[in-house]
């Protein structure tokens, strides 16, 4: 079965237990000898490849066999899109569960994967990964019409205070750009999504308001979180 290693943790000798995510939902397994130069299971020693896997049929199973399928080099050759995914990773183990589309949601991680590797900049991956997320989640933002008055032409995001809201009722020219930002996030397909560069004031922005919407929504703020953040905050 196709899979994404999300993270590896020491096991016994020249072991590792392996978190991965499957469109079957998320599998642990022990990967025996992982560590051994000459492994045939090397592959899986690190997170963040899409790999073909095969478990045993066991309480916890063990890897039996792995194939790379595709290993994103382009990503980790640069420092800023290496953090993206380790944000995908932990935001994927601590909020899916048994009961969410996990077909649906693992399409979703692959392309966002190839799109971070292939674009310049990989943050609009991020941003449309986490958005998409909630949504996934039942927590998506609500952009369909004004929050005040249920308005549903003219609309804008007010940034700083997440609603949506219509001219009448404040939204402006900035709030109408974000709104419709926002909106091309969700309804993109990220295969064929066209990333552009984006500068850190924008950057900044966008992060503080997926790092807001998941802690209200589900009181999860991700070490990971915190360095991309620092990163943000110390890049001049």
């Amino acid at each position: 079965m196709r899979a994404i290693i999300l993270r590896t943790i020491p096991y016994q000798e020249n072991a590792k237990l392996i978190y991965a995510y499957t469109p079957y939902g998320l599998k642990s397994a022990v990967a025996r000898g992982v560590l051994k130069m000459n492994s045939p299971l090397k592959l899986a020693a690190d997170p963040f490849k899409l790999l073909d896997i095969e478990l045993s049929d066991k309480a916890l199973p063990t890897l039996k066999s792995v194939k790379l399928v595709a290993h994103y080099p382009n990503t980790k050759a640069n420092y800023e899109k290496t953090l993206l995914p380790h944000i995908i990773g932990e935001t994927i183990l601590k909020n899916v569960t048994d009961d969410d589309d996990h077909p649906k949601l693992f399409s979703l991680l692959v392309k966002t994967f190839e799109g971070i590797e292939h674009a310049e900049d990989g943050f609009d991956f991020l941003a449309m990964f986490m958005l998409k997320v909630l949504y996934f989640l039942g927590f998506g933002l609500k952009l369909g019409a004004c929050h005040i008055c249920g308005e549903t032409e003219s609309l804008g995001f007010d940034l700083k205070n997440h609603q949506t809201l219509c001219v009448a009722h404040g939204a402006n020219a900035t709030d109408q750009a974000w709104h419709e930002q926002l909106t091309a996030w969700l309804k993109a397909d990220a295969l064929d999504y066209q990333a552009s560069p984006r500068d850190l004031t924008f950057k900044r922005q966008v992060f503080a308001l997926v790092r807001t919407l998941y802690q209200d929504a589900l009181d999860f703020n991700a070490r990971s979180f915190q360095m991309y953040q620092n990163y943000l905050k110390e890049t001049p």
